[in-house]
């Protein structure tokens, strides 16, 4: 097949790459935060259509992207059309977005004109915000149009030339539609070099929940967080969650004391899987790119679709979008006696001070 080498990856590969690693990421949050996810697939060439309609199983929707094989045209107007027809099933107050991956030009079907005034003005309209990406060789995009369907939307525009890249674009969307970004941190880490700071979080301010994502390419990595009072974070930490097992890691802390938190990265030399996983990316030098986000309170997300947009036209392959919704059924406990937090109804302790809370009398549900 032809086509772009990114990484030692086809562009069709690394595309397939980078979309299930953001599923990976929204999986964990399912497991994590009681969230029911849905998520659908439509892919196009001539003409676009449904592969996969929206489902709570995550392995069909892979299994569906990994299936996916080169063809000779690229539909771009059709497949915006048929993901706008996506939102008239999903709730009118919540988030919605498309995220379009380009390595070239739609050759058929809809002019860029039409496009605009088509799809595009109807996402404007109904405001679901489109992110565009540009990936590959940056003369085969046409970088003007791709901002210029971003800007319409209020979305944003990113280019990506390799896939480590690429999967950084999805999580710092991703993070985005978490909560507010607060601090993002990218280098480069020797294998010999044990730990190395890599910057200081201000937390100042109170806040709800603070969300990390670690990423890397080369040898394994674990991120090294050390709270105010000295403290490093680990599995026993009074509200934290932290998923080391599988690339990207995932770190959430629920009620993180106000103040500067250290963040260091280290090399993770236990996780074997890890580190066969990703010996063919070398491992004298790792790089890292690790980003945070918070929220106010520690509280669920709002209901909102994420809708992914996947188009290349240079390697030939479907273009295919990935939609998604979840509506949480999330249950309040009462507030804690000691310190006031409030918890989650599985939640048999509190996750602030760590006294036993009892079940609530009244059950708030939020759909």
């Amino acid at each position: 097949m032809t086509g772009v080498q990114t990484c030692a990856l086809p562009i069709l590969d690394a595309a397939k790459t980078s979309a299930n690693m953001l599923i990976k990421i929204i999986e964990r949050q399912t497991n994590l935060e009681n969230i029911n996810h849905n998520l659908g697939l439509v892919t196009f060439t001539d003409d676009a259509e449904t592969k996969q309609s929206l489902t709570s199983r995550f392995d069909d929707v892979k299994k569906a992207i990994n299936s996916l094989s080169p063809q000779n045209s690229t539909n771009l107007g059709a497949g915006l059309e048929k993901a706008m027809k996506q939102h008239v099933f999903l709730r009118q107050d919540t988030e919605r977005i498309i995220i379009l991956l380009s390595d070239g030009q739609s050759n058929t079907g809809l002019s860029n004109e039409e496009i605009i005034h088509g799809p595009v003005a109807e996402a404007r309209r109904v405001g679901v915000k489109i992110y565009t990406v540009g990936f590959g060789d940056k003369s085969n995009l046409d970088e003007d149009f791709l901002r210029r369907v971003a800007d319409s939307t209020n979305g944003q525009y990113k280019y990506a030339n390799r896939t480590f890249e690429l999967e950084n674009i999805y999580i710092g969307i991703r993070q985005k539609y978490i909560g507010k970004t607060i601090a993002s941190f990218k280098g480069k880490v020797s294998a010999i070099k044990a730990t190395k700071n890599i910057g200081v979080i201000d937390l100042s301010k109170k806040v709800g929940e603070l969300h990390g994502i670690l990423n890397w390419y080369g040898a394994p990595l674990n991120a090294k967080l050390i709270d105010p009072d000295g403290v490093e974070v680990d599995d026993s930490y009074i509200g934290a969650s932290l998923f080391n097992d599988k690339k990207p890691n995932y770190y959430v802390i629920r009620n993180p004391k106000p103040g500067l938190w250290l963040v260091a990265v280290k090399k993770d030399n236990h996780n074997q899987a890890l580190i066969d996983e990703n010996r063919s990316a070398g491992s004298r030098v790792s790089e890292y790119n690790m980003m945070f986000s918070v929220r106010k309170k520690s509280t669920p997300l709002n209901d909102y679709p994420f809708i992914l947009m996947f188009v290349t036209t240079i390697a030939g392959f479907s273009g295919l979008i990935i939609y998604l919704t979840f509506r949480r059924k999330f249950i309040i406990e009462k507030l804690c006696p000691t310190c006031g937090r409030v918890n989650l109804i599985t939640e048999n302790f509190c996750m602030g001070c760590g006294i036993k809370v009892k079940k609530p009398e009244l059950e708030k549900v939020i759909n």
